[in-house]
């Protein structure tokens, strides 16, 4: 099997022609770090802030030693597991969603008759 370069590696050849020096890899490994940072905050205060809502704030504390733990491991873990367990937790996020839209759907059709019926009676 041929191995292919990654595509961090790929981009930053990219810039590195476009921007001769070290300026290529200069801006996208800032680039990276600035989005695995911001990421990695905006997640945990997404995930903080649905404990709280659904657990209350006792279970903040345990959440937040729960997420360091996670980060360690997705930090030094193989990145073919990490990306493996990021992609199954990800899809196991539609499960909610989709039982949500299946229960909210009476809703969705009787507010879309109701908007119906208002459009039609306007002028």
């Amino acid at each position: 099997m041929v191995e292919r370069p990654h595509r961090a590696a790929l981009a930053a050849k990219a810039f590195e022609v476009g921007l001769p020096g070290v300026w290529g890899d200069v801006v996208v490994t800032t680039g990276i770090l600035t989005f695995a940072f911001s990421t990695l905050l905006g997640w945990s205060f997404y995930g903080e802030t649905a404990i709280a809502y659904l657990l209350g704030t006792k279970a903040i504390l345990p959440y937040r030693l729960l997420w360091l733990v996670a980060a360690y491991l997705g930090a030094t873990g193989s990145l073919h597991l990490v990306w493996d367990v990021a992609d199954t937790l990800n899809g196991l996020m539609a499960l909610p969603n989709l039982v949500a839209l299946l229960l909210l759907s009476p809703v969705v059709v009787r507010s879309l008759r109701d908007f119906a019926a208002k459009e039609k009676s306007r002028p």
